[in-house]
């Protein structure tokens, strides 16, 4: 009887202390994530650090379905930045297709292009479909940071938006557009230039809006260089970018 008694109760007993053990593993695991996440700042680099993405959607407005992803960074400091790219995402319809805007369908998704202790730079890639239109358009918008700072940055806070920074993006753009489908020998690659940029004096004139509203010219980072997104006609996608390195700005 004695035999039948303890045999039950010694593996009752080693059931409980491995549910303890592994209760431990998990609380320890969860303490070492939440070390991890705080260490990460402290890195230059912090595009592995936690990111929240959340969908902004709004079917109020008649034949319109609007779905725009954006980032939410779980760092300590970024409440500021957060909050602005939340009032961003809420904001973009009406800021690209004005007040009144009627059958509609807007998707567009992100790309974190750089984020470290220094700078963090969005990207926002998607469509938007007007109903009436020939055909959807490509939207190409980016949003730029000063970690530091904690403030909202232009390419010309990045780089010297001169003459000579004008001839650098010129000649990346023409580089591109002689390899691109629309280049290559004869009046094509000519007529193309034309569309993006007729000369650097203009070119430096779009430059220096850069950035100033999601109509215009747009700039983003990467840890090695700083990109240039023009406006162009539909035929050459919207929008033509170009990137330049951070050693020649």
């Amino acid at each position: 009887m004695k035999k039948q008694f303890w045999i039950p109760l010694c593996l009752c007993l080693l059931f409980v202390f491995s549910a303890c053990s592994l209760s431990d593993s998990a609380s320890n695991a969860e303490q070492k994530g939440d070390f991890a996440e705080v260490s990460a700042q402290n890195e230059s680099d912090l595009s592995n650090a936690a990111v929240q993405r959340k969908i902004y959607t709004d079917s109020s407005r008649p034949n319109s379905q609007i779905s725009i992803a954006y980032p939410v960074f779980l760092q300590s400091g970024m409440e500021w930045i957060n909050a602005d790219i939340a009032d961003f995402a809420a904001a973009f319809t009406k800021e690209e297709y004005g007040e009144d805007y009627a059958d509609l369908d807007l998707e567009i998704d992100y790309e974190i292009k750089r984020y470290d202790a220094a700078y963090l730079s969005i990207a926002f890639v998607g469509t938007g479909n007007v109903h009436t239109a020939a055909h959807p358009n490509n939207l190409f918008v980016t949003k730029n940071y000063d970690i530091q700072q904690n403030k909202e940055i232009t390419l010309t806070d990045i780089c010297t938006v001169d003459t000579a920074f004008a001839e650098k993006v010129y000649a990346a753009i023409q580089q591109k557009a002689e390899e691109s489908p629309y280049g290559g020998a004869g009046t094509d690659s000519a007529a193309m230039m034309q569309a993006i940029c007729p000369d650097t004096d203009a070119l430096l004139r779009t430059l220096l809006s850069c950035d100033r509203d999601i109509m215009c010219c747009q700039s983003y980072l990467t840890p090695q260089t700083v990109g240039i997104s023009l406006p162009v006609p539909h035929a050459l996608g919207d929008h033509f970018k170009v990137e330049i390195p951070l050693e020649y700005v």
